[in-house]
């Protein structure tokens, strides 16, 4: 699975416009407690993401540099990934203080993934 997110990551890097190709970054074992992506302004554009759970794992993007309370503080933006495969998302968002993520079993809740994702991601 390491060699596939590793693949991931490098096919990350030529996505973006032809001046500014994305940057990638493997998070591995991604769970309840907010990751940060990137710690200043930026866009994300992919996102790979494999989950090993009998059920569907949420993705919570929050657009901050600062503190994240999972499940109490606001994502900007939420996506799933479905039980027992791999996902690919070409999102094209925006963040206009950094970005963060974090997996939860809900869409808004705080709790922790029977089984931590391993996730790579792309942004410019």
């Amino acid at each position: 699975m390491r060699s596939r997110l590793l693949a991931a990551a490098a096919a990350v890097a030529l996505l973006g416009s032809p001046c500014h190709a994305a940057a990638p970054k493997v998070l591995s074992a991604l769970t309840n407690t907010a990751v940060a992506v990137k710690a200043s302004p930026g866009l994300l554009v992919s996102v790979d993401c494999d989950n090993a759970n009998a059920a569907l794992v949420y993705l919570q993007w929050y657009d901050t540099t600062g503190a994240v309370t999972v499940g109490t503080t606001a994502a900007k933006y939420t996506t799933t990934v479905p039980a027992t495969v791999g996902a690919r998302f070409l999102p094209s968002i925006n963040f206009y203080a950094g970005m963060k993520v974090a997996a939860t079993t809900t869409s808004t809740g705080g709790t922790a993934p029977g089984t931590a994702l391993n996730c790579s991601v792309g942004f410019q």
